[in-house]
C-alpha cells in the first residue's frame, strides 16, 4: 500500500471490503500511514462523541485540561490497551506476522470507532461486533491464520490480555 493512499479510500475499503483490504497489504507495510490513519479516526471519534455526547468521562481518570483532550486521551488509552492485548495474543497463539503487522491491523480497525459512538444503541453493538470481524479478517490474512483462530485470538487479545495489561498499569501507578 502506498504512502499516498487516500484515507477515505482506506476507510471505505476497511469497512466494506476488509478481507480484500488486508489481503492486499504488502509485506513492507507502511507503519506511519497506519499510525496517522489511527490518530485521524481517534480524533473523528472524539468529535462524533462530543457532538452526540456519547463519550462519558470517568471522574477518577479526569485529566486537567479541556474535555476534548481528556476524551481523546481516554480513547487513546483504550485503543492502546486493545492493541497491546492483541499483539500479545497473536504472538502467543501462533500468528506468523510481526508486532508491527498486528499494530497495523488495530490501527486500521479504528475506522469503525466513529460509527460506534453514534447515539443509536443497536448500531453501537453491531459496530462492536463488526470491529471484531475486521480485526479477525486482518489476523487471518496478515498472520496467516484460519478465520476462527483469528477470531478467538482477537477476542482473547481484546478482553483477557487487555484487562491484564490495564490492571498491571493501574497497579503500577497505585504502587507509586
Amino acid at each position: 500500500m502506498s504512502v499516498s493512499m487516500n484515507y477515505f479510500t482506506a476507510f471505505m475499503d476497511v469497512l466494506l471490503k476488509p478481507s480484500e483490504f488486508f489481503r492486499k497489504i504488502s509485506p513492507e507495510n507502511n507503519f506511519i500511514h497506519a499510525l496517522i490513519f489511527s490518530i485521524v479516526f481517534l480524533l473523528i471519534t472524539t468529535l462524533v462523541g462530543d457532538f452526540f455526547e456519547t463519550i462519558y468521562i470517568i471522574e477518577e481518570l479526569t485529566i486537567p485540561g479541556t474535555i476534548f483532550f481528556t476524551e481523546m486521551l481516554h480513547l487513546l488509552v483504550i485503543n492502546a490497551s486493545f492493541t497491546m492485548g492483541n499483539i500479545i495474543s497473536f504472538k502467543l497463539l501462533g500468528g506468523e506476522g510481526s508486532y508491527k503487522d498486528t499494530f497495523i491491523i488495530m490501527a486500521y480497525s479504528t475506522a469503525v470507532m466513529p460509527i460506534e459512538y453514534l447515539p443509536m444503541s443497536p448500531i453501537n453493538i453491531l459496530m462492536g461486533i463488526y470491529w471484531v470481524h475486521i480485526c479477525s479478517r486482518g489476523g487471518q490474512f496478515v498472520h496467516n491464520l484460519s478465520y476462527w483462530k483469528s477470531f478467538f485470538t482477537v477476542l482473547a487479545g481484546s478482553f483477557v490480555f487487555s484487562f491484564l495489561f490495564d490492571f498491571t498499569i493501574i497497579g503500577f501507578f497505585y504502587a507509586l
